[in-house]
């Protein structure tokens, strides 16, 4: 069994695989930060600023729901601070 994982990590339709996920991630990221650019463009910073910082808790969530993944106590905590925080950013003064 460990001798298979070897030769599956060692070949090179994995390693095309990894570097092809490496690419795509690089790809998302800079689009990512064309659409937040464009995002403050259209609209003020002070609205787009706290939507943008829920793709923190979102990631969390979907781990959670398609990963199986399961946060502490102190991870739901900071979770809801952040979607708390945000929230009270778009609040009016």
């Amino acid at each position: 069994m460990v001798e298979q994982a070897k030769r599956l990590v060692n070949s090179a339709r994995f390693q095309n695989f990894i570097l092809a996920m490496i690419v795509l991630s690089g790809v998302a990221g800079g689009l990512s930060w064309l659409f937040v650019f464009r995002a403050v463009k259209l609209a003020d910073v002070s609205k787009v600023a706290p939507i943008d910082k829920l793709s923190l808790p979102l990631g969390i969530l979907l781990a959670v729901i398609v990963l199986g993944e399961r946060p502490g106590a102190l991870n739901w905590l900071g979770i809801a601070l952040v979607v708390a925080g945000a929230y009270l950013a778009t609040m009016r003064a």
